[in-house]
């Protein structure tokens, strides 16, 4: 045990904060914001979740006008409501209306994006930043 408590201190573990961490991991911004909206819908891990909110905030203030308008046509399109998936749902509350079919056509009838928006929108960060679904 007086290993680790004589290594501890060497480590000077306080220059690790999350700002330097993310720095020393990344480098340099490789992932289009496309792909960092992609991880975040795969991401299930709350620190996770907090970095690439803040990547894709970080990325969405690096576009311009034109290139915003592209990521709201993706966000539009791929991530819209799964209408096969909503239809089958509605099928089984048709079919069976309890409390476990609603909850399936609830969910089914929120769009992606609503739940992309809500996780980015999670992310710490400077009160000046806009968030990405709005202009307040």
């Amino acid at each position: 045990m007086q290993f680790f408590q004589d290594l501890m201190p060497s480590l000077n573990l306080s220059r690790w904060t999350p700002a330097v961490l993310r720095k020393h991991l990344l480098k340099e911004e490789t992932e289009s914001i496309e792909s960092l909206c992609r991880m975040m819908m795969k991401s299930d891990g709350e620190y996770s979740s907090l970095f690439l909110a803040e990547r894709i905030l970080n990325a969405f203030a690096k576009l311009d006008y034109r290139q915003r308008l592209d990521f709201f046509s993706v966000l539009l399109v791929d991530y819209d409501i799964d209408t096969d998936n909503i239809k089958s749902a509605v099928e089984e509350y048709d079919k069976n209306s309890d409390a476990a079919n609603l909850l399936r056509v609830t969910l089914a009838a929120e769009p992606g994006r609503q739940e992309l928006l809500r996780r980015i929108n999670l992310a710490p960060g400077e009160d000046a930043r806009t968030p990405v679904g709005g202009d307040s």
